[in-house]
């Protein structure tokens, strides 16, 4: 039995890609009697997943871009080949007949979600009808707390509050970063007085770098460029830093080169190497223009967390602290899901390293913030996230020593 799952879409999230999991799964078989019976069967041997045109809204993604995005969601499902991703602008019923489709598949978020859909469900079945065929709809509701508050207008939402991390939340991984390669492409290709970058091209060869990384991968970037607004939000709009620029491309670099078995000898490997990518890539990828190289240099070895890197020249100081403070926000989230996911991620990017090797070393790390008199050097961000980072690092210490 082939079934399909219609949408706009606009974008597929997290909770669009668990209806498509679930759908696919194995069930198990119930006798009358309540027992389940051992064996399991596949229920649809086809999902079509189906982008469809609403004509009472304006998408902000093309049917090509949400395309593109299931595409991605959908390659690590365990029955990826069993999905055919297509686009229409037919009604329901005629897609459904003229791909052999007897079951329509639909999630349930809310009470309110399940009396629109058995109206719509019902009006389905009747056209079916009408045009000789049985046509069914399967209700899969949503028992995760958080996918019940997902939607894809909530995530259109914050996308046009610029509010990219929450956003994100949403999202599955790859749409995600796909999202946000995009937003980086706008901001360092056409964003600046002029552009940082010759063509999109270049862009995206420093984003690709980004892409495969469990943590320090491009929502990293987008975690700190939220954060960064929230700094600049203190002062008059009107009047931004004039060492603001270099910033964001110092945000936008200072990963660039992170490989996890740095050198011995050389304990700033990667901060060294994506300043020597600095250098080296000025003529080949950036405008032919006035770059401040020694600040955006300096910035990127303030990400070391040394502090004898963060101010060798008052010009320095204040954005040396800023773009500290940003790459270790997530330290002071309150979120307790974000915290699980970026210490995850970061056991991840050490999964060539032992559990003890491993937890030595990051013991070390956290242990030596707590050794700081503050973990955050500027005003703004210790009053906001000292107290909690320090306690989340503790709590992190307490589990990795208990192993």
């Amino acid at each position: 039995m082939n079934a399909m799952y219609i949408g706009s879409f606009d974008p597929f999230t997290s909770g669009h890609l668990n209806v498509v999991s679930r759908a696919l799964a194995k069930h198990v078989i119930t006798l009358k009697n309540g027992q389940f019976k051992p064996t399991q069967y596949l229920k649809y041997d086809k999902l079509i997943i189906c982008v469809g045109k609403n004509e009472a809204k304006t998408p902000m993604f093309s049917t090509q871009e949400r395309l593109e995005f299931i595409e991605l969601a959908i390659q690590e499902l365990p029955r990826a080949e069993d999905i055919i991703v297509i686009s229409s602008d037919d009604l329901t019923v005629n897609i459904a007949r003229q791909n052999n489709v007897s079951a329509l598949i639909r999630g349930i978020r809310s009470e309110m979600d399940m009396q629109n859909e058995l109206s719509l469900a019902e009006t389905n079945r009747f056209l079916a009808a009408e045009q000789g065929f049985e046509l069914t709809t399967d209700f899969f509701t949503q028992e995760d707390e958080f996918k019940k508050t997902i939607s894809s207008s909530l995530v259109r939402k914050l996308l046009k509050m610029e509010q990219y991390t929450a956003a994100c939340r949403c999202l599955p991984l790859g749409i995600a970063q796909k999202v946000i390669a995009s937003q980086l492409e706008e901001r360092f290709c056409k964003g600046f007085t002029s552009p940082f970058f010759y063509s999109k091209d270049n862009c995206n060869k420093i984003i690709k770098a980004y892409l495969a990384r469990p943590y320090h991968n491009l929502l990293h970037l987008a975690y700190m460029f939220d954060m960064l607004k929230l700094y600049l939000k203190q002062s008059d709009p009107r009047e931004q830093p004039d060492w603001l620029e270099s910033l964001e491309i110092a945000i936008l670099l200072h990963d660039y080169v992170y490989e996890t078995a740095q050198p011995e000898a050389e304990p700033y490997y990667n901060e060294t190497a994506s300043v020597g990518f600095v250098t080296s890539m000025t003529k080949e990828f950036m405008c032919y223009r006035h770059l401040n190289l020694p600040l955006i240099s300096s910035l990127i070895m303030a990400t070391t967390h040394d502090d004898a890197y963060l101010a060798k020249t008052p010009e320095a100081e204040e954005p040396c602290q800023v773009i500290a403070d940003l790459d270790l926000s997530i330290l002071g989230t309150a979120d307790s899901a974000s915290w699980k996911n970026y210490t995850a991620g970061i056991r991840k990017e050490y999964a060539a390293y032992s559990d003890e090797k491993y937890t030595k070393g990051r013991l070390a790390f956290l242990s030596s913030l707590l050794q700081k008199e503050q973990i955050f050097h500027t005003k703004f961000f210790n009053k906001m996230l000292e107290k909690q980072a320090r306690e989340n690092i503790k709590n992190e210490i307490a589990r990795l020593q208990q192993g």
